[in-house]
């Protein structure tokens, strides 16, 4: 509270600004790609934070880390060539063999084996 933002880490900036967002009492809350750039334990502290919103808060969230997408989506789109390729909840998209081909490659048999991908989640 007491200390600019300038000094602060990205991550923490990165929470600052949900933070921020929140304050205004969203119906609707949007991010993109809030993982981005940030550190493993600074993107787990960003899960933690989505995941502890009001449900009444409803998400829509840009990310390319399948990894934190998985691990609190509700609903994902998978998105290719600016089309939706696949809607569902996180094993449907995960067994799709259509985003296996685009995103996790065919030989890839779990979502956790990906490191990048673009999704977008609502919660």
């Amino acid at each position: 509270m007491h200390r600019p933002t300038g000094v602060l880490a990205y991550g923490q900036r990165r929470q600052l600004e949900i933070g921020i967002a929140l304050a205004c009492d969203p119906q609707v809350l949007l991010l993109d790609e809030p993982g981005a750039g940030v550190s493993l334990h600074e993107r787990e502290m960003i899960v933690k934070i989505i995941c502890e919103l009001p449900q009444v808060v409803s998400i829509l969230l840009i990310e390319h880390d399948m990894r934190m997408i998985f691990s609190f989506a509700e609903r994902i789109t998978v998105m290719t060539d600016g089309a939706i390729l696949m809607e569902g909840d996180p094993s449907q998209v995960a067994r799709d063999p259509a985003v296996k081909a685009a995103y996790l490659g065919k030989d890839k048999a779990v979502a956790g084996d990906v490191q990048s991908a673009g999704l977008s989640l609502l919660k």
